[in-house]
């Protein structure tokens, strides 16, 4: 199947879902890939995510300190299953509003990554080519997993997996000072795991303010 467009967007994170819906008010015809979700990076394992769960953790960390200054009518929202919660969230976001801002553009989703067959022309896992008059190429980042030895052959988390456990882990070690690791370390600490920091730098937070991270 082959068709068309005036715009072809590949990736609909944040720069990707910009381009869209700009061309798509500006009257031109829009054909959008994603091989995920939309929302990208920021909406489904980054800036959302990780607040939400930040909230959480801080949430129960505030019950704990009102319970041991015996405010004992507080109780701590346990039973809330907090990766959970954010899963349904996101789902919810994804399925409604976001869904719904783009339902005029031709959506490729999670059929897999897009491939230039030529400087016009994309293939979409052999199911589809499209031909674009244009093409922006917003397909974002992925995780840097450090050159340690051995580390390809355990189990390991990234922003990527990190939202799809089941349960609070006993313990983690997070590899890396920075915003990402000290956000997810801090929540994970208050929703009760024994979480070790290992950073490079002499202090936490290096790109940021000195007396801050020390």
């Amino acid at each position: 199947m082959e068709s068309e467009c005036d715009i072809l967007v590949i990736g609909l994170g944040p720069a990707g879902m910009a381009v869209a819906a700009m061309a798509d008010a500006l009257g031109l015809k829009v054909t959008a890939i994603e091989k995920r979700k939309i929302g990208g990076e920021c909406l489904n394992v980054g800036c959302i995510p990780s607040k939400a769960i930040l909230k959480t953790a801080k949430m129960r960390h505030m019950v704990g300190l009102f319970k041991e200054m015996g405010l004992s009518a507080v109780e701590a929202p346990e039973a809330i299953d907090p990766f959970q919660r954010v899963r349904d969230v996101v789902q919810q976001v994804n399925e409604g509003k976001t869904t719904k801002m783009f339902k005029k553009l031709d959506l490729i989703l999670a059929q897999g990554p897009a491939r230039f067959v030529d400087s016009h022309t994309v293939e979409v896992e052999g199911v589809r080519k499209v031909r674009g008059k244009k093409i922006f190429i917003c397909t974002g980042t992925s995780p840097n997993i450090p050159a340690i030895e051995g580390i390809d052959t355990v189990p390991i988390l990234t922003n990527e997996n990190l939202y799809d456990l089941k349960e609070i882990p006993e313990s983690m070690i997070v590899i890396g000072g920075g915003a990402i690791g000290c956000e997810m370390g801090q929540a994970l600490a208050r929703l009760g795991a024994s979480v070790t920091i290992i950073n490079a730098d002499e202090c936490l937070l290096p790109r940021g303010d000195r007396d801050a991270g020390k």
